[in-house]
């Protein structure tokens, strides 16, 4: 493995147990910050077989695409226990922001602003994720999309950004097709590895379902490479 990884990985290992020890020292702990608390993997955690791992898959619709001044309406996310998409152990609420969608966003996702400030609260929709989530492994297709996303919520309610550590299934399908100069588009690894439902496609649960059978089918492949530890996934994913 290359050391920048090695090294990247570390600096998270210290940054991580630096906000667990400012957490320990708050009386004042939410069941959200509890789980917060321990939700990045202990190095003996990292070492383990990643089949071990409750993973979840997650999406976010969004009023556009600028991180600085968009906003999520809609998080949608599923679990993955044992190598098995858990249909009903989902998560999905609409946002209400107050933050209007761009009108191209608006063609993609149909979320009106009327439909969307029926939503809940983002503080509270947050908070009931990461009691949701636990210290499960996240997942997305672009996370670091998503998760700046939802870390602006996060920093606003507790001054620090989601503590799980995040897999791209991007970066692991880019490592898995090193040197072939492929798409990796959502859709387009969808087609390449002959996952159906583009009616899906566009709905936060919805496409954190597809994201789900796609992050199988390429664990399946990772671990075929021989790469069976969790640590070895998180160190996978720059291409």
């Amino acid at each position: 493995m290359a050391w920048i990884d090695q090294w990247a990985l570390a600096w998270h290992d210290w940054q991580h147990g630096s906000t667990r020890r400012r957490l320990a020292r708050r009386a004042d702990l939410s069941p959200a910050l509890r789980a917060q608390q321990s939700a990045w993997p202990t190095a003996a955690r990292m070492r383990r077989c990643w089949s071990t791992e409750r993973f979840v898959v997650l999406d976010t619709e969004t009023t556009g695409l600028d991180p600085a001044a968009d906003r999520a309406i809609s998080l949608g996310a599923i679990s993955i226990v044992g190598g098995r998409i858990h249909l009903g152990d989902t998560f999905h609420r609409l946002l209400a922001t107050g933050v209007p969608s761009t009108r191209n966003s608006l063609i993609v996702h149909g979320l009106t602003d009327a439909t969307v400030a029926r939503g809940t609260a983002p503080t509270e929709a947050l908070s009931d994720f990461l009691v949701w989530i636990d210290d499960a492994i996240l997942v997305a297709h672009h996370a670091a999309f998503d998760l700046a996303m939802l870390n602006h919520t996060s920093i606003e309610l507790h001054g620090i950004p989601l503590q799980n550590l995040v897999l791209d299934t991007t970066h692991l399908a880019a490592r898995l097709e090193r040197g072939q100069q492929l798409g990796y588009g959502l859709d387009t690894l969808l087609e390449r590895y002959a996952i159906a439902g583009s009616a899906e496609r566009h709905t936060a649960l919805g496409d954190a379902i597809l994201t789900a059978r796609l992050l199988l089918k390429l664990l399946k492949r990772l671990r075929a490479r021989g790469l069976g530890s969790l640590r070895d996934l998180a160190l996978s994913q720059e291409p």
